[in-house]
């Protein structure tokens, strides 16, 4: 079976983390080659973009810098990581994709869109075979983010409340659909493994793979 690259994309407080955990170990399970990749913090120079973007008050940055940010960490992740994956035959599983900036910095913050495509086109050598995207309610996403991290440790991002988050959903929603490559939209406002089980029967209907719950 060819190796895939597989992209689970969301506004904050979908669970991505969680469930692309939970796909890898379906893969390990089915032994399948899998490798995770979580695009901003996959290389130590991904760390630190990450943190650039991240902390500090709103207006640290332009959308277009922060675009640049997260490209230059996309674009470390997909040279050093992604592409001698596949080479090698596994499978990859990446939070985030340039839908991801799309939809944050050129929707949702007013970036020129054309250049923001650009910019991630000329990042990766190969984009994603398939999209996931775990559709959460805004209200329901960040509801989450202040329990699990507490409304003083929110991210720049983050404490930008609900308006963003709209934006970002409604462009993840559209962006994806524009790609030209095949998705699927998981209903992410659902319990964890009811979404665990909605991505498994995603990717074995697109892939005649058999992976089983890992939850």
């Amino acid at each position: 079976m060819k190796a895939a690259y597989i992209a689970i994309d969301s506004a904050d407080g979908a669970g991505k983390d969680f469930q692309a955990d939970l796909l890898v170990k379906a893969f390990a399970a089915a032994d399948i080659p899998c490798q995770i990749i979580n695009e901003p913090h996959a290389t130590d120079d991904g760390k630190v973009l990450y943190d650039m973007a991240t902390k500090g008050d709103a207006n640290r940055w332009s959308a277009f810098a922060e675009a640049c940010l997260w490209t230059a960490a996309r674009n470390k992740a997909n040279i050093t990581y992604t592409q001698p994956a596949l080479a090698e035959g596994r499978w990859v599983i990446t939070h985030r994709s340039p839908l991801t900036t799309l939809a944050y910095q050129a929707y949702g913050k007013g970036m020129d869109i054309d250049l923001c495509r650009t910019m991630q086109n000329a990042a990766m050598e190969r984009a994603p075979d398939f999209y996931l995207i775990l559709d959460v309610a805004p209200e329901v996403g960040m509801a989450r983010k202040s329990i699990q991290k507490g409304e003083d440790n929110l991210d720049r991002f983050e404490r930008e409340g609900l308006p963003l988050q709209e934006r970002v959903r409604n462009a993840l929603l559209k962006e994806v659909s524009l790609t030209g490559k095949p998705y699927q939209i998981i209903d992410a406002n659902a319990d964890k493994a009811t979404v665990h089980n909605a991505i498994l029967t995603a990717i074995n209907t697109r892939f005649g793979t058999n992976l089983q719950p890992s939850l």
